[in-house]
């Protein structure tokens, strides 16, 4: 038999079970689980697509960093005035380093508009798991409500057949009412 207040895995019971109190049960609990359940995965992908854009930011600091290093370096060796092929390869080098530098950039804007559709996607998932949640709220209070009157009816019907019990007794015992003499 159910206590008082307890709370179970698919839905919630208040109230007395020997009063005959229904048990709550969510018709759209499976719809709400689902719901739960995508928020859930939508999360995931969004943290995954921001640590993706956090790598890639990451990569692109690393070739302006090095790209940087290179250039103080083509200064210092330009003023210290260097044979021209070591000035030959600095500058291959950043060209080369220049078109990963636009390579990454383009990934690094993809993996930021992706992080942003998937933000997007998982405000949408909030939204739909939110207004289940309501859904769920208002029923379980109509749940509650229906339940708080039917068993206020009952002790209404228990305190009135007590009422007419005790004044049934009244009338045998005292053989009659006062004042009907």
């Amino acid at each position: 038999m159910p206590q008082e207040g307890c709370r179970r895995e698919r839905g919630e019971c208040f109230g007395r079970a020997e009063a005959g109190m229904k048990r709550f049960n969510f018709r759209l609990e499976s719809v709400r689980r689902l719901k739960a359940a995508q928020e859930e995965e939508r999360k995931k992908a969004y943290g995954a697509a921001v640590r993706r854009y956090g790598e890639e930011r990451e990569r692109l600091h690393s070739l302006q960093e090095r790209e940087r290093g290179v250039g103080e370096r083509l200064a210092r060796e330009l003023a210290s005035g260097c044979p021209a092929a070591v000035l030959a390869s600095i500058r291959d080098f950043l060209k080369g380093n220049a078109a990963l530098i636009r390579t990454q950039e383009e990934r690094a804007e993809e993996a930021r508009r992706r992080m942003e559709e998937e933000r997007l996607l998982l405000v949408e998932a909030r939204k739909e798991h939110k207004a289940m949640e309501k859904l769920r709220e208002r029923a379980l209070s109509r749940h509650m409500y229906l339940n708080a009157r039917a068993e206020q009816g009952f002790l209404d019907e228990v305190a009135g057949v007590r009422f007419l019990t005790a004044d049934n007794r009244l009338t045998i015992k005292g053989g009659g009412r006062e004042g009907e003499d």
